[in-house]
């Protein structure tokens, strides 16, 4: 298969954080190494900035921002 997307939810959820490391590194090798875009929910804001170029955060459904991690999280005003 040769996905152009791979969309996934928590997938960091209960891991150890050796196992995180491994699956994110995974995922980032398939993605560049094939084009994949990954789209990824997490509640996990310590991870975002390392592996995100670009985030969405949601507030009862509906987009609150978007932009880069250093743009969301550097607003004050959301």
């Amino acid at each position: 298969m040769q996905p152009e997307v791979i969309i996934m939810d928590e997938p960091t959820a209960n891991l150890d954080p050796r196992a995180i490391s491994e699956i994110l590194h995974l995922l980032l090798h398939l993605s560049k190494e094939n084009g994949i875009t990954l789209l990824l929910a997490t509640h996990d804001v310590d991870m975002v900035p390392m592996f995100a170029n670009k985030i969405f955060i949601l507030d009862k459904g509906k987009v609150a921002s978007e932009g880069t991690p250093k743009e969301s999280f550097s607003n004050t005003e959301n």
